[in-house]
């Protein structure tokens, strides 16, 4: 919902336009560009105010899972007569009274809790706490999940992460670049392509949990979600033959922009108009214009352009992979941690996630601005194939029940 609510108050933002502010203004400036921080910082605040402890409450369900499970499992072996009569008895709640939760210390409480029943296929919990295993089956702790495929998680992880961020840091300088579009158009369009990217997940998230249960997650991984995120990838190499990006040239001692010049002619041809238009010398010949759109970097020179079709697929392909993969890696990981200080753990999952959204939108933009495309998706596309064999490296050793 949030891939699709957000880049649609971007694009419904873009009305605003955009404050031109001189060094020497001060004050809070309201335009699309300052409107999409306030309404994220809004949203935060929201956060906060949900998560305060007497809103937001922890409900302890491992060990009531542990156990439904384990009567799952004993119910299969009774007749039909009798699994129908633990439903019903199921459908008894039992608990903790008003007292004991006023009174009793959390372990106190958490057994209590465990003695609920669960609707429709458990029963009334006879055992006691104590009887269950906290930590493993065998009672003890483990120090560490299997070492391979836990790094294996926690790679491709970073990997899909850092490729989700690709497209969330250069879509609209890439929009402006490729194509000429001005700033108000590229947020708008893209926007709205992000919008329908966003639909688009929803459903591809929503068929997870019905193809998880008929296939094996670690093919579905590999063939859902790996596969398409690289073919996106390859398909946004610019292809030679679809021509050149329209340059902008900027003369940086009288600091104008010349309008766009199509450099689909040659290289040299750029070179001699960026010589003169950093020359004091009269430019009248250009039409000066100081919202001119068009690619401002050299290697837009010699890199052909992307098309407007290739990113379309790209974008598509891409955005059909990317919820098996962070869906099915999260799910894949977490069955490896039974009997593992899970909270660690997880938290090195999120920092892993959180770390490419920290890296990746200063490399990406700085590589992008020096180097250009091919680079760009090159590396990107290796970061895939990376986690394509590790993945298949990994494949016997990763839990799938």
């Amino acid at each position: 919902m949030g891939f699709i609510i957000g880049p649609g108050i971007q694009a419904g933002l873009v009305p605003l336009g955009a404050q031109r502010i001189s060094g020497e203004s001060s004050g809070i400036y309201l335009d699309m560009y300052t409107a999409t921080g306030w309404v994220s910082a809004s949203t935060g605040a929201l956060c906060i105010i949900l998560y305060l402890p007497y809103i937001f409450q922890e409900k302890y369900i491992a060990v009531k899972e542990r156990e439904f499970i384990k009567i799952q499992e004993r119910n299969e072996k009774l007749p039909p007569v009798k699994r129908r009569i633990l439903r019903e008895a199921s459908r008894v709640s039992l608990g903790p009274t008003k007292i004991d939760t006023q009174t009793a210390e959390p372990r106190q409480l958490l057994k209590s809790y465990s003695r609920i029943s669960v609707v429709d296929g458990g029963l009334n919990f006879n055992r006691k706490l104590e009887d269950i295993d906290d930590d493993s089956e065998n009672g003890e702790m483990k120090a560490y999940p299997p070492i391979i495929p836990a790094l294996t998680c926690l790679y491709n992880y970073f990997s899909f992460f850092i490729n989700f961020v690709l497209l969330e840091t250069i879509l609209t300088p890439l929009a402006m670049d490729m194509w000429a579009w001005t700033a108000a158009e590229a947020l708008q369009n893209i926007g709205l392509t992000m919008i329908g990217g966003g639909f688009l997940s929803l459903l591809v998230f929503a068929l997870i949990g019905p193809l998880s249960k008929r296939f094996d997650e670690r093919i579905l991984l590999l063939v859902m979600g790996i596969l398409p995120m690289i073919l996106g990838r390859v398909v946004l190499f610019p292809f030679p033959g679809a021509g050149y990006p329209l340059m902008r040239v900027v003369n940086s001692t009288l600091g104008t922009t010349v309008s766009p010049v199509d450099m689909s002619l040659n290289t040299a041809d750029f070179s001699v108009l960026s010589l003169y238009a950093r020359s004091d010398q009269d430019f009248s010949v250009f039409s000066s214009d100081l919202t001119s759109t068009g690619c401002k970097y050299e290697w837009c020179t010699y890199i052909p352009k992307i098309t407007v079709a290739q990113f379309l697929v790209g974008y598509a392909l891409a955005t059909m992979g990317y919820p098996f993969c962070v869906t099915l890696t999260a799910s894949l990981y977490s069955k490896m941690l039974v009997g593992v200080n899970q909270g660690l753990w997880l938290g090195l999952l999120t920092t892993f996630g959180s770390l490419a959204r920290v890296i990746g939108p200063l490399a990406v933009s700085s590589l992008y601005a020096e180097y250009g495309t091919y680079l760009i998706f090159g590396l990107i596309t290796g970061s895939l194939v990376l986690a394509a064999i590790l993945t298949l490296i990994s494949f016997k050793k990763l839990k799938t029940v």
